[in-house]
């Protein structure tokens, strides 16, 4: 990594792992997971249980995303009484960061929650939320992340971060 891993935590949303595991090709996605998965299992790299609930599913078939992901549940952390007063807050600065009519619980508000309760408890603590929203509308999660001072990177930064790069091999001569 070519950050201190020992002072940044990442906090990973559902359009991060759909775009890894639904629009790149298996074989980087894999290499990409092998690196991720040790994150998971250090505590450096964390998200929400409603981010695992939106990409795990009970199907008898499910897809490549939920089978990796559901090992993993330990570390999509659950809901707090201390992280409800946050969202609170989030959803009423920014309520178009959540569709009203959904009824089910969102992520979103939560998943940034929990990285500015993880700062608050730990201040000397850089707290990453890495998504795949646009970074150009005013109530998506890097809006939400720049007005609460979380930093927001997208998968293309986080790579660069956590120190992986790619390189373009060709096997035809």
């Amino acid at each position: 990594m070519t950050t201190d891993s020992n002072k940044v935590k990442y906090f990973v949303d559902t359009s991060a792992l759909i775009r890894l595991f639904r629009f790149y090709p298996e074989d980087l996605r894999d290499q990409i997971w092998n690196k991720l998965e040790p994150m998971f299992k250090a505590g450096y790299l964390v998200s929400h249980r409603l981010v695992y609930d939106e990409v795990t599913t009970t199907s008898k078939n499910p897809d490549v995303l939920s089978k990796k992901v559901k090992p993993l549940k330990e570390y999509f952390k659950t809901m707090k009484y201390g992280q409800l007063k946050l969202v609170a807050d989030i959803v009423k600065k920014f309520p178009g960061l959540i569709d009203p009519s959904q009824e089910k619980e969102q992520a979103d508000p939560w998943l940034i929650a929990i990285a500015i309760e993880e700062k608050t408890k730990n201040p000397s603590l850089e707290t990453c939320v890495v998504s795949e929203e646009s970074e150009t509308k005013p109530h998506k999660i890097p809006a939400v992340c720049t007005h609460y001072k979380i930093k927001h990177l997208n998968l293309d930064r986080f790579y660069k971060d956590i120190g992986l790069s790619f390189k373009i091999v060709s096997k035809r001569e």
